[in-house]
Parts: C-alpha cells; structure tokens; sequence
C-alpha cells in the first residue's frame, strides 16, 4: 500500500504446528526485515468423542484409558471435573494423534458417585469438553477364592490371601454366617482390584463349619463367596478313659476323658489289625468328658484296643 503497510492473506495449513512465529518481509532486492514472534498460530479446539473403560469406582486406578476425539495437540492435559466439585487430573497422559489420547485416571477414595465432565486442554488453552462422560459408581465386587481356605478357632492366620475383582481402597473383609457374629479381618492390604491380603483371628468360641467369605468397598457395595471358609476345631486328644477292662458279649461303657470333645462327637475301640468297633451311643458332657457304650458281642477276647474320638468336624 505504501512503505509502511502491506496487506495480504495467510494459509495456515492445518497440519501447522500451533506456536509463535516471525514475520518477515523481504523486497525484491533480497533486502528483508523480521518482526520476531509476531505472529500466533493456534490450534483448533480439542473435541473429546469418546473414552473407554468409562466408568470406575471411587478409590480404584484405572490403566490405559482411552479417550478418542479430534483435534488432540502434544502437550494436552486431560480432566474429569463437575460443578463445585475439585478435578481429577489424568496422569501419563500421551497425545498419540490429533485423535487418540491414553492416560491413567486414580480416583480418590470419596470421590462424589455419578457422571463426570471428560475435560482436554491443548497446551494452546484451547479445551474441549466431553459432557457426563464419565461415571463414578460402583464396579461389581467379586470374591472368586481364599487361601488358606480353613482354619481352627482359637487361632490366627496372618497371610490370607483373597482374590477377586472390583477391590477399592479401603475394603473391608469378613467371614460372616447367618444367625451368628461376624468375624472381622485385619490388616488389610488392597493390593490391586483383583487381590487382598490380610489376618483373620477365630475366635475360639466360633461356630466351625462352612462360613461366607464377604468384601465390602467404602462406597457399599460388596461381593461375596459362599461356604468358602471352614472354620475347624482344634484336634481333641484322649488322655484317659474310665475302664481298662471291659467283658465281650456285654454292652460296654467308657467314660473318656481328654480335650477339644464338641457336641456330637463319637467314639471307636480298634486295634492294630483293623477290628473296629463304633460306639452305639455317646453322651456330651462337657469339652474334656464323653460318655460312650459299645457293643462288644462280636470283640475279640484279651486284645488291647485303642479307644478314639471323633469330633463332629
């Protein structure tokens, strides 16, 4: 126009790399002059379409989500954010095209249940939103096994091991049974959504027998195992027993004393050789007394039989 304006028109190419550029000008005499990052090119909006898995549960971490869109730029940050609520900031997050991004999303334990905003930023301020894009709830729970899948009351075991899906942060444990009190695990360790690890002291007045295996998240929600736990009883041990001798053809008697006998225990007089004979009735009297008689019609005569007790378990 004159020596001191010039007007012109510019393509961007969309491929252009957004940042600050110089403008030059140079005269057909080769002679030119440079305005030094006079010039600004921005990229066009980011527009999230997509993100999957998309869901998770409060307290969970989720690996290698991926969110599909356009106009991705490297550099971009990636949010889920709702109204008064604070953000949760992806982390590795990784602009593998104008397209595609991976990030890792941890989710606080807390953290307000329901749909969630998919926030991109470029590294520009450009930003795109992607509305109730995401859902914070509950994963299902599942407990798929135990180890060790049994043990005595009385005691404790301090490296159990469960494994399932679904675990958050701050799980609880427990083997429950119904009509009777839980028994509470402690020391647990979430160590991935599929795997737990804490101790489980029996009380030693605990029912034994099959109990339920239950995982219960912060949020509520919970799996269960059923009759997946045997709760044993200590082993009961014979230390005496009331006659020595008893007469064949004659129903006999024995007053059996020992330790860990439970209601519904029953008795054997055997020998070495295999003969066996199970006692007809045996009265409980108490965790070391058992009172049990036995048909001697068919004993065999001055043999030395080994007298047993067989507790219910």
């Amino acid at each position: 126009v004159n020596p001191t304006m010039i007007t012109c028109n510019i393509s961007i190419p969309a491929a252009a790399t957004p940042w600050v550029r110089n403008v030059v000008v140079t005269n057909i005499d080769g002679q030119n002059g440079i305005f030094s990052s006079g010039f600004t090119i921005t990229g066009v909006a980011p527009t999230p379409t997509g993100i999957s898995p998309s869901s998770g549960s409060a307290g969970s971490v989720i690996y290698n989500v991926n969110i599909a869109g356009t106009g991705f730029a490297s550099g971009a940050a990636v949010t889920l954010n709702r109204t008064s609520v604070t953000g949760i900031d992806a982390t590795n997050v990784v602009v593998s095209s104008p397209t595609l991004i991976t990030c890792d999303l941890s989710i606080p334990t807390g953290t307000s249940g329901g749909l969630w905003n998919v926030s991109v930023t470029n590294a520009d301020g450009k930003n795109g939103i992607l509305v109730n894009g995401f859902t914070v709830g509950s994963l299902p729970v599942t407990v798929t096994g135990i180890s060790p899948a049994s043990g005595t009351r009385g005691t404790t075991l301090s490296s159990v091991s469960i494994g399932g899906s679904g675990f958050a942060s701050g799980a609880s444990v427990k083997l429950n049974r119904t009509g009777y009190t839980d028994v509470p695990a402690s020391g647990i360790i979430v160590g991935s959504s599929n795997l737990i690890t804490c101790s489980i002291s029996i009380p030693a007045g605990t029912t034994y027998g099959l109990w339920n295996v239950v995982v219960t998240n912060p949020d509520g929600s919970n799996g269960m195992l059923s009759n997946a736990f045997r709760v044993t009883n200590p082993a009961p041990t014979v230390t005496a027993r009331s006659n020595a001798t008893i007469y064949r053809g004659w129903p006999g008697y024995e007053l059996i004393t020992g330790t860990n006998f439970i209601s519904g225990a029953t008795s054997v007089i055997n020998t070495t050789t295999g003969n066996s004979i199970p006692s007809t009735s045996c009265t409980y009297r108490s965790a070391t007394q058992l009172f049990c008689s036995y048909d001697l019609l068919g004993a065999t005569v001055n043999t030395q039989y080994r007298v047993v007790v067989i507790n219910p378990d």
